[in-house]
Order: structure tokens, then sequence, then C-alpha cells
């Protein structure tokens, strides 16, 4: 029952509408993420409680409000530390996007998982890093048929590793997790890819399609695998001795 109500609140009224607002969303990103800082950092505290409280409205069921969230912690990742008006207002929020996220799936799962790992570091010192670990560990998963979010999952272990003190204790549950990567081919990982790209509505999957530029030359597949495969090596070598958890075999190859 609770998977089918999931499924009529991720669906729109007014595709159009809802087209319009991811559109938003895109320029947002595209703005804000050139301009910096200066401009937004006034902004910061309305906005992210303006955002949390539309995510209450819609039961966290619209990936937009996620992706600007993330983009919000994102530009102002060096002040946002210091605000704990912010930080006061994004903890019961990440609290109940960590437990929601067992729940969603396809564009709104990678959404949010991407904004619950975009959590500053202090948030994640004051609610603890095992908090996060089911999310990171999803987003591993996840990366075997969708780079981006593997990605985005080393990044944020990589940012741990520097600033948590506490990280070696939940390093022996995520390493393992990174094994997988290492072995992947590039015809493995493009399998199930497309599903997850993809959002539950058609009408994005064909706004997306139309903001592809004429010009514009992807990465194959096994570019982007071996990238990730480098991405993951080198956060092994920065581990030293503790990357002795990803397997017994690994670390005596």
């Amino acid at each position: 029952e609770g998977e089918d109500d999931q499924e009529t609140i991720v669906k729109p009224i007014f595709p159009k509408d809802y087209t319009i607002f991811l559109n938003l969303v895109t320029f947002c990103e595209k703005l804000l993420s050139k301009r910096g800082v200066k401009e937004f950092e006034s902004w910061l505290n309305p906005t992210v409680r303006c955002l949390i409280q539309m995510d209450r409205k819609f039961d966290g069921g619209v990936s937009g409000v996620y992706k600007l969230i993330e983009l919000s912690l994102r530009i102002t990742s060096k002040i946002v530390e210091k605000r704990n008006d912010v930080l006061d207002l994004l903890a019961p929020f990440m609290a109940t996007l960590l437990k929601r996220v067992t729940q969603l799936k396809d564009e709104l799962l990678l959404s949010a998982l991407q904004c619950a790992l975009a959590s500053p570091n202090e948030l994640v010192r004051r609610m603890g890093v095992s908090a996060f670990v089911p999310a990171l560990k999803q987003s591993f998963r996840l990366g075997l048929r969708h780079n981006p979010i593997a990605s985005f999952g080393l990044r944020t272990l990589e940012r741990w590793s520097e600033s948590q003190k506490n990280v070696d204790s939940v390093l022996p549950i995520l390493l393992p997790s990174l094994e997988p990567f290492l072995s992947l081919n590039a015809a493995a990982a493009a399998e199930s890819e497309e599903s997850l790209e993809a959002e539950p509505q058609n009408f994005t999957k064909k706004r997306k399609t139309q903001q592809k530029k004429p010009n514009e030359t992807p990465k194959s597949k096994t570019e982007d695998l071996r990238d990730l495969q480098v991405h993951v090596l080198r956060l092994l070598g920065r581990l030293g001795g503790r990357n002795r958890f990803v397997t017994g075999s690994l670390v005596e190859g």
C-alpha cells in the first residue's frame, strides 16, 4: 500500500506545470553554480526553509526539491558548516530523508540520495556518520548500474575520510561495496542503466532529450567505467592500510 501511495505522489496532475518546474531547477543549477556563494549566502536560510516546507507539502515526492536542496548545500559548502540556523533546519529533514530513501525508486531515489549525501560535515558529525552509512551503501549498490551516483558516493566517502574522526568505524561496512566496481565490465554496467536514468514520468524523459546539445559527444560506457574504477583505486590509495577492509584478496594482490 505504501508503495502504491508513493507512485501516486510522484505523478503530477498537470505534467506541463511540472515540466516548467524541472526547467526552473535546471536553470537554477546552471545559474547558481556559476554565480557562486556571495549572492546566495543571505538567501540560504529562507531557501532551505522554503524547500523543506515544500517537501513536507508533497510528502517527499518531488525530485526537483531534493536537487535544489543539494545544490544549495553544494554551492555554500564552505559557509554552511558555520550556519547553525541552517543546520538546525536540516537535522530533522535529513533524519526523515534517510528513512524515506528505503521507500523510493528510480530518479526520485537518486535525487534523494544525492541530497542526503550532500549533508554538511558538521551535520554528519552531529547526527553521527553511521546514520548516513545505509544511504552511502545504497548509492554504491545503485552505482553498479548508474555510474554518476557511484561517483557522488565516492566523493562523499573521500570527504568523510578527511573530516570525520570516527570514519574508521564504518569503513569495514562501506569498503566491501567498492570491490565489485573493480571487476565490473562495461557491458554489465550498461545493461540496466536506462531504467535508473529516466524519471517515472515520460514527459521528463522527453525534456531531457531535448536539452542535449547537437554537437555534444557523450562519453562511452567503457570510458565512464574506467574513470570510476580509477576513482575507486585513488580513494583506496588515500586510505592506506585502512583499505584492507575491501577484500582480503584485493589487499594481497
